[in-house]
This record gives structure tokens, C-alpha cells and sequence, in this order.
């Protein structure tokens, strides 16, 4: 199966419903279409994908977010905790070290 979106003015706008919302009976634009290639025992299809203008809006502006550059640096979730130094050294250390054995 393929999935293909269009730019907007591909097509003329004509009233009909909305694909991605339950808009019905809006004016629509056809912005792209889902294919399946034939195949033994199924022929070849074509389901032409319109949307509304709000919609249509809404997927431009996810298409532009999604092939923006990240707003800042990838940060990892948890990040090691730095080795401890001085006094915590220390504490740590007395902590880790059986009874008896200091």
C-alpha cells in the first residue's frame, strides 16, 4: 500500500467530505491518494484522499514541523551521574564498605 500527499492546489476544491476529520459535505481539496498495486487475486486500487481547508492547514504545518531542524540539542533522558569527589567520595565509600572492615 502507498500513501501519496500533494501540495496544496493540485486540484480544484469541490464539495464532499473530509478525510481526516468528520466534516461532511465541505468544500474539500484532493490532497493526495492511497494505493495498492495488483496483484494475484486482487486488482490494482486507487482511494483519492480529500480534506477540507482547515485540515489541509493542519497537515501542511505538520509536514513543515516535521522536516524542521530539532529546536535544541538532543538531551538524554537520565544522564550519569558524575563520579563523586572530595567529602562524598568518602561518604560513599564508608557506605559501600562492610562493617567491620574500616
Amino acid at each position: 500500500m502507498n500513501v501519496t500527499l500533494a501540495a496544496s492546489g493540485s486540484g480544484q476544491p469541490a464539495l464532499g467530505d473530509c478525510f481526516r476529520c468528520p466534516r461532511r459535505g465541505v468544500q474539500t481539496i484532493r490532497v493526495g491518494e492511497i494505493s495498492t498495486p495488483g496483484g494475484p487475486g486482487h486488482t490494482a486500487a486507487e482511494t483519492p484522499l480529500f480534506a477540507c481547508r482547515s485540515c489541509e492547514q493542519d497537515l501542511i504545518v505538520i509536514h513543515q514541523r516535521a522536516h524542521e531542524p530539532p529546536g535544541r540539542r538532543y538531551v538524554p533522558a537520565h544522564p550519569t551521574d558524575p563520579a563523586p569527589s572530595g567529602a562524598a567520595a568518602e561518604e560513599h565509600q564508608r557506605r559501600d564498605t562492610p562493617c567491620g572492615t574500616h
